[in-house]
């Protein structure tokens, strides 16, 4: 079975300075307490303002449902973060 990567992407859609941020997060995704597929990449292209959005959906599987959405917003310099409950 193969491994789900963190923050997965295709190098296509993201610039150098976009590919760059998500690999340092997926590589420090690596010690999370999560499951690799409840990540998310959103190209710029693909986002109202056209800034990269990478998040994170944190949810209770007892429940089956979504208890936490962290994110953040890159403009190719500056990373923007927030929280949704």
């Amino acid at each position: 079975m193969d491994e789900i990567p963190w923050f997965e992407y295709d190098e296509d859609d993201l610039d150098v300075a976009q590919r760059a941020f998500v690999d340092v997060l997926a590589d420090r995704a690596g010690t999370w307490l999560v499951d690799p597929i409840d990540t998310v990449v959103l190209p710029s292209a693909s986002t109202f303002d056209g800034r990269l959005i990478v998040y994170l959906d944190i949810g209770d599987p007892r429940r089956n449902q979504g208890v936490l959405t962290v994110g953040a917003h890159f403009d190719g310099r500056v990373v923007r973060g927030g929280h949704t409950p």
